[in-house]
């Protein structure tokens, strides 16, 4: 778990409030794990050594290979990630798109 994750689930815990100007990328999943509520997590964004890799929403997963094209895959359909459909779902592509765009995620799905 990254530093700057953790303060907002210790807060809660806590019965704390954080300062609103801090600038904290985490989430309080307490409702999650005690009552079964959703998630508050939206999407997921895998990095290696700091270079972003992929964004994940959902079934839908952007694969972005140094040096080839950002790949489209739906997980639930294609667990195994050996068929891109970007080409087939250009929507899907761009909510995708727009969701990293929304977080701070440089992506060009």
């Amino acid at each position: 778990m990254q530093p700057r994750r953790q303060p907002p689930t210790f807060a809660a815990l806590a019965r704390a409030r954080l300062p609103e100007n801090l600038a904290l990328d985490g989430l309080d999943p307490g409702a999650t794990l005690r009552h079964g509520a959703p998630s508050p997590r939206r999407g997921f964004f895998h990095c290696l050594e700091q270079r972003f890799e992929a964004v994940r929403r959902g079934p839908w997963r952007c694969r972005h290979a140094s040096g080839s094209a950002p790949q489209l895959l739906h997980l639930e359909r294609d667990p195994s990630e050996k068929y891109g459909v970007r080409a087939r779902e250009p929507e899907s592509a761009a909510r995708l798109r727009e969701f990293a765009r929304e977080t701070g995620a440089e992506t060009a799905a």
